[in-house]
């Protein structure tokens, strides 16, 4: 079913098979847009130019692009989504933006729902030099690594603000803190590593 956006959200077709795209987010920071029918991927600096196309293409996921969301009184809007695997093993990173708060992620793992924001208090030890389970802490709190997930982008839609294509691999650790209920989360890409916290989200505030 074809999803419905705003009048005032400028749109364009795709390249290859025409259907309508909204144009969602920060477009002065966009890079690709990606097709969510076909998976054809455009370069949002060159007038949309297609370069290449997914092979895969999924057409399901629990979260869409367009959803409108509500996270603490605050409305955002899910932009573009990264499907990444490790064999038999996937999960999905949703960007979600807000006009007041900028971007956030949502992470559908192992069947939880979790709302990230950026952080900028630093881990006090090297992640990646930890084991399943050793602690660390960051702005005081003392989480624990549960996995490290060394994976493959397989397939990604919408209005991403990098680079991306499939097969492109990367690092990702997920932690959590068991007193005070929240994750820690930290994606190690060839150019840079970026830190998040976040907390369940719950699926009342779709």
């Amino acid at each position: 079913m074809p999803l419905k956006f705003n009048m005032k959200i400028n749109s364009i077709n795709c390249k290859k098979c025409q259907a309508p795209l909204g144009i969602l987010g920060n477009t002065t920071r966009s890079k690709n847009l990606i097709c969510q029918y076909c998976g054809t991927v455009m370069d949002f600096k060159n007038n949309f130019k297609a370069l290449y196309s997914f092979n895969h293409v999924q057409q399901n996921s629990r979260l869409t692009i367009g959803q409108n969301i509500n996270y603490q009184g605050i409305p955002f809007t899910i932009v573009a989504y990264i499907n990444y695997a490790n064999g038999d093993n996937h999960f999905i990173v949703y960007n979600v933006y807000s006009a007041t708060h900028g971007y956030a992620k949502i992470i559908d793992k192992d069947k939880e729902l979790i709302f990230y924001r950026t952080t900028h208090y630093l881990p006090n030890k090297n992640l990646w030099m930890l084991k399943q389970n050793e602690e660390f802490i960051s702005n005081e709190i003392k989480f624990s690594i549960k996995s490290f997930e060394f994976c493959e982008v397989y397939y990604a839609a919408g209005n991403l603000l990098e680079n991306t294509q499939q097969g492109k691999r990367s690092k990702h650790a997920f932690a959590y803190c068991k007193k005070t209920k929240q994750w820690f989360y930290s994606e190690h890409s060839r150019n840079a590593v970026n830190y998040y916290v976040g907390k369940e989200f719950v699926t009342d505030e779709l």
